[in-house]
């Protein structure tokens, strides 16, 4: 094993192999924190609330990210990719990033379903029926997973091993439009969530923090204060999932459309680099700003597995008396 790795380390440049670490932390923080995530939720009946559900679908969507970067970005210096069919298949079940793409699609859709079931909550709150329930996360999976599969399918089939370039590339057939079908993933993978999503936390912002005639009680600013960490939390997960992924669409975009940019390059492992990051970064958010999961985590990773109650936020202590924080004494009955 150790000549084996020496073997390994003299064939790979230094850099490539300080890369190939960093990958390897990254995935490795990923996949324990989501997994942790996954199983807060299973084990802690506090926490399987509908939301929650939808958390724990991005963390298994960044699970599979980690889990098929190894491979591409990690194990490549250990082994020679076979050519020929048997290379083409390899690239498009695991070397070739396909359901990096195809994880991608889902978590678009789980973060547009998750702004929405914000939205009604926090815009509409007596609209019954249009709150997030457990049946609605149901359909809400099999959605995202079902379009993303159906959007991936296409470039599953023009994935193949370039020998030149040591690298998985798309082969487009002549008579398929490559930069139409592009254009249309750069389309509903990045500009319809962002601009989706823009729209639906503006509202909710205006909502929150620019409408406070109806607070009148401890009670309803209590609320109030909980409603905004967690839509602040919400919106930082997704600005900062924007902000990863953003860079590799358009790269995407450019490969097809832009003569000098190719897989493989400086600017592609960079924006690789940026999508790993943010699915290592989800759990650490859930963990911050989420007192349920950062108590249930903390207690996982002291090896406190009891029947401990967690979920329940800590009550925090208002010093203040409604009269000075410019509240009425009374409770409207209605």
């Amino acid at each position: 094993m150790t000549n084996f790795l020496l073997i390994v380390i003299r064939m790979a440049s230094v850099p490539a192999i300080l890369l190939s670490v960093l990958f390897f932390v990254l995935i490795l923080i990923d996949v324990t924190g989501n997994m942790l995530v996954c199983l807060i939720v299973y084990r802690r009946k506090q926490m399987r609330r509908p939301m929650n559900y939808l958390l724990v679908n991005l963390a298994v969507a960044d699970i599979l990210i980690g889990v098929f970067m190894l491979p591409r970005h990690v194990f490549h210096h250990t082994f020679e990719h076979p050519t020929g069919t048997s290379g083409n298949y390899l690239c498009k079940f695991i070397t070739g990033g396909v359901f990096i793409w195809l994880s991608a699609a889902s978590s678009g859709i789980l973060l547009i379903a998750i702004a929405t079931a914000r939205y009604f909550a926090v815009v509409h709150p007596l609209k019954r029926r249009l709150r997030l329930k457990n049946k609605h996360v149901l359909w809400i999976m099999v959605i995202s997973w079902v379009f993303a599969c159906l959007l991936t399918v296409p470039s599953m089939s023009a994935i193949v091993y370039s020998p030149s370039k040591d690298f998985c590339i798309e082969e487009w057939a002549e008579w398929y439009p490559k930069r139409g079908h592009v254009a249309f993933v750069f389309a509903v993978n990045c500009l319809v969530p962002i601009i989706s999503m823009t729209l639906l936390y503006s509202r909710i912002i205006h909502k929150l923090w620019n409408n406070h005639e109806q607070v009148t009680n401890l009670v309803q600013y209590a609320r109030l204060k909980a409603r905004k960490r967690v839509t602040f939390m919400l919106i930082v997960i997704t600005l900062v999932h924007t902000l990863c992924w953003s860079p590799n669409y358009v790269l995407y975009l450019l490969i097809f459309c832009v003569p000098g940019f190719y897989y493989g390059s400086t600017a592609y492992i960079i924006t690789v680099l940026l999508v790993l990051l943010n699915a290592a970064a989800d759990p650490l958010l859930y963990m911050w700003f989420m007192e349920g999961f950062n108590r249930a985590i903390r207690s996982v990773l002291c090896c406190c597995h009891g029947n401990r109650v967690v979920g329940v936020p800590t009550v925090r202590k208002i010093s203040k008396t409604p009269v000075e924080l410019g509240f009425s004494t009374t409770v409207d009955p209605n």
